[in-house]
């Protein structure tokens, strides 16, 4: 009687505890989410920043990339396929003119046509101050396609679909 008891209470911890694990283990769209953090927390610039932990953030940014991604703007007639080895210095002559930077994304639609593949739909809003102290703002809407590789979300492409007024 005091075994059965025993594993009946080691039973219903363990299932609480597999439910527990489904329940708290992010799911695909909180993922990819968090690769668009990553990305900001990247491109983002403080105006004490270090060079050296510029460079270490542009570094960091190849790992939220595929291999190869496309970058599409037909708005400024730019069409180009990068290696992910070309996004640090990408990133690096981007933010060198300017003394603070900063990166947000909201708006997020996240469609999943396959299962390592998602497309998502997002605003972006480029905040950032110029030594001359003019303060520049771009909002865009993007198109991301996103690869699932080794269990993690990547850029495969980008595209910005459109130049948002203020």
């Amino acid at each position: 009687m005091v075994a059965n008891k025993k594993w009946g209470i080691i039973g219903v911890v363990l299932a609480i505890g597999v439910i527990l694990f489904f329940i708290l283990q992010p799911g695909d769209a909180a993922r990819i989410k968090k690769q668009f953090d990553f990305l900001s927390a990247n491109i983002d610039k403080a105006p004490d920043e270090n060079q050296l932990i510029g460079a270490a953030h542009a570094k960091h940014i190849r790992d939220a990339f595929t291999e190869t991604v496309s970058i599409h703007a037909p708005a400024y007639h730019y069409t180009r396929d990068l290696a992910a080895a070309e996004l640090p210095a990408l990133v690096l002559s981007a933010r060198a003119p300017y003394t603070e930077l900063s990166l947000t994304f909201y708006d997020f639609t996240i469609d999943f046509p396959q299962g390592n593949l998602a497309d998502v739909r997002v605003t972006s809003r480029l905040r950032g101050q110029l030594p001359s102290g003019e303060a520049v703002e771009d909002i865009q809407e993007l198109n991301c396609r996103m690869l699932k590789i080794d269990d993690t979300w990547r850029f495969a492409a980008i595209e910005i679909v459109e130049v948002l007024e203020q």
